[in-house]
């Protein structure tokens, strides 16, 4: 195009110069100017002979080069014209191919509302894939999909707001789905014309919903931790009011109607307190243990949870029968090593949602203070002095509760509590300054916590310990102000629970899900996902990396002659090698019963180089697996390994066609004798990696 243009505009600068040159020879010849002296004789003598004739030809001439030089003007412009068509195509099908590989969904719509361009997000959002959609309006999709038609009318009315706005709208939105209803965080932006006028309107939807979840669960759990705290808070009142109020505040969480806590005493059920609507329960109501869901929850031995009663396997059930309450949350109250009966919600209508692990373990804490402070109540009713009955309330609450002033220091401190931080006595801490032995890392967010309280918040916090006796724990503690008569703070009041078990159990699950148990090295989960985030890394660091697979020979022969439980030493044997092999970047994994990967990353990106550098690991890796095993003292057993070996970058393709290249080469190796290691180079043949490394020496 450019060499083109370059021949046009030099016929043009030729043809304008022609152009100028007959129309000054022209008038020097009409005003009879003399021009140049050798072409005196030809202007006399065309001038002399037809003068009129000479006119009209430097008339057609200049004419023609006038034409000639408009017809190479519009030449160009066409082709300019071209160029911005083909541009503008480009840049349309790169934007249609960004808008498609976008997650969000995305709509076009023009100035009347009537969808122009949407992706297949947004398609599969409104289940409009291969339907006419293009060039209709929210209200007639509406008319047209009655099953979709509030979600339509909806986002017109939202369409309407951002016009009216005239700049971005920002938005939450629910679009119902099969599964329920999905949430869209949606922002629309209105263009318009320079005369004002609507030109067209772009929303972008981006999918919240899991998100609004996971918010909403972490919120109840907050609720949680914030109403227990409240509830942890209630010592100071009357038992009735005490558990009211904590009903109230369970109900209030649970968003359930009926809130109860009973006493059982062989078949009869009463009622001990109760918070529900207007004429339906009362205090000390007697009924029959049979005709309550509690028999089940005491049989269940645990926290009993049913949002729709109808759907379950206790249809059935005489309470279900007689008064139709559809949800059930309910736990067993022990008081000491007894049962005394059940604290539980209910509600005659279906739970807007399921129960989950927060719900049962809010009714669980409630159910555990319920009968903490019911037995402390017990405990009380024997002694003269209130401040002994609240040092009872306090001795008896099976997590630790203490009291702090404003500088953090202990003002009291019940038996569990003394019993995690390994104080043999009250008086040893009394007037301490408790931070000083929670760990550093946690040290400012306990300080932080005793601040907010102490400005009137309710707070929790997870923190790590170290006792008075060297033990190190993990505790939860929920804190809340203590008030005086006239509502001033005096004291912080916490309740702290010893959870170093449950992150020991949330530790080893981790460990069970991504470590081979036998071994302690990657499994095949953390592997692939190791693998997966090379892949994606890799290209960027231009680098290259190498999967070794490696196979333990006629181990299993070795297995049945030694018993397993030597195999497995041997295993555990063969994995220490191999980890004392690599380097300290490498992985080194078991993804079978004696089969081993080994992942080398940052290698050389020069092929040759890399190739030596995996020559040297596996050849280390083979020497030092083919080492006796000194199994037990009467003998040595030799055990060697086969080992194949590819190279990969970021472009190695998915990871089927990666682990298929070494285990191509691990079957050369084998059928090579075995003790071997071979290396697979697309498009040469598999070869000895050791052969292959002195060839390139």
């Amino acid at each position: 195009m450019s060499l083109h243009f370059n021949h046009r505009f030099w016929l043009a600068s030729v043809i304008l110069a022609l152009f100028l040159v007959l129309t000054i020879w022209g008038w020097l010849i009409a005003l009879e100017i003399k021009t140049f002296s050798f072409l005196s004789n030809f202007e006399a003598l065309i001038v002399g002979q037809r003068p009129t004739l000479v006119l009209l030809i430097w008339l057609l001439a200049e004419a023609a080069l006038l034409l000639l030089l408009l017809q190479l003007w519009r030449r160009r412009r066409r082709e300019q014209q071209l160029l911005r068509y083909q541009q503008s195509e480009e840049t349309a099908r790169r934007l249609e191919t960004l808008i498609e590989a976008l997650p969000d969904a995305i709509f076009f719509k023009d100035g009347e509302g009537c969808w122009q361009v949407v992706n297949s997000a947004g398609l599969r959002l409104f289940g409009l894939e291969g339907e006419a959609w293009r060039g209709k309006s929210d209200l007639e999709l509406a008319d047209r999909y009655p099953q979709m038609e509030e979600a339509y009318r909806n986002c017109a009315l939202d369409d309407e707001q951002a016009w009216q706005r005239r700049e971005r709208f920002d938005n939450i939105e629910e679009i119902p789905d099969r599964n329920g209803v999905r949430t869209f965080e949606v922002s629309k932006v209105p263009l318009f014309k320079p005369d004002g006028s609507r030109q067209g309107l772009v929303v972008i939807g981006r999918d919240i919903s899991e998100r609004r979840r996971n918010e909403e669960t972490t919120q109840r759990l907050l609720d949680s931790l914030r109403h227990l705290s409240e509830v942890a808070a209630l010592s100071h009142l009357p038992l009735d009011e005490r558990l009211r109020r904590a009903l109230t505040v369970g109900m209030n969480h649970l968003g359930l109607e009926f809130a109860i806590v009973s006493r059982v005493v062989g078949s009869e059920y009463r009622i001990v307190s109760q918070v529900s609507p207007p004429n339906t329960l009362q205090d000390n109501q007697l009924f029959e243990l049979a005709n309550t869901y509690c028999s089940i929850t005491l049989a269940h031995n645990g926290v009993l949870a049913i949002n729709e009663m109808g759907d379950s396997p206790y249809h059935g059930h005489p309470c279900y029968q007689s008064v139709a309450l559809e949800c059930y949350i309910g736990a067993p109250v022990t008081v000491g090593d007894q049962v005394y009966g059940t604290v539980n919600f209910s509600s005659p209508t279906p739970y807007r949602r399921r129960f989950d692990d927060g719900d049962r373990e809010f009714v669980t804490l409630l159910a555990r203070w319920v009968g903490s402070t019911l037995e402390a109540h017990l405990a009380a009713q024997s002694l003269a002095a209130n401040e002994l009955q609240l040092q009872t309330i306090i001795d008896n609450e099976p997590g630790c509760v203490k009291l702090l002033d404003r500088e953090g220091r202990v003002l009291q401190m019940n038996r569990a509590g003394l019993e995690m931080i390994e104080a043999d006595s009250l008086d040893q801490v009394l007037g301490c300054d408790l931070a000083e032995l929670v760990l550093p890392p946690d040290r400012g967010a306990f300080t932080n916590l005793t601040q907010r309280v102490f400005a009137g918040e309710s707070a929790t916090l997870e923190f790590q310990l170290r006792g008075l006796k060297n033990n190190q724990r993990w505790l939860e503690t929920h804190a809340v102000p203590l008030r005086t008569p006239a509502g001033d703070i005096s004291a912080l009041l916490a309740v702290t629970l010893d959870i170093t078990e449950r992150k020991a159990a949330e530790a080893e699950i981790h460990r069970l899900a991504y470590f081979d148990p036998l071994t302690n090295l990657a499994n095949r989960r953390l592997l692939l996902d190791r693998l997966q985030q090379l892949l994606r890394s890799c290209t960027r660091r231009n680098s290259l990396n190498a999967l070794l697979v490696i196979d333990l020979d006629h181990f299993k022969a070795l297995n049945d002659g030694l018993g397993h439980l030597k195999g497995d030493q041997l295993l555990q044997e063969v994995a220490g090698r191999l980890t004392g092999s690599v380097r300290a970047d490498d992985t080194v994994a078991r993804i079978g019963g004696d089969e081993f990967v080994v992942v080398l990353e940052n290698l050389d990106p020069d092929e040759h180089i890399a190739g030596r550098q995996v020559a040297e690991i596996a050849e280390k890796i083979r020497a030092a697996t083919a080492r006796p095993y000194e199994m037990d003292a009467q003998r040595q057993y030799p055990v060697t390994a086969s080992i194949g070996a590819c190279l990969f970058s970021g472009d190695g393709g998915d990871l089927d066609v990666l682990f298929g290249h070494a285990d191509r080469a691990l079957y050369q190796a084998k059928e090579r004798g075995r003790d071997q290691v071979c290396l697979y180079q697309s498009p040469s043949p598999v070869v000895p990696l050791l052969l292959k490394w002195q060839a390139d020496r």
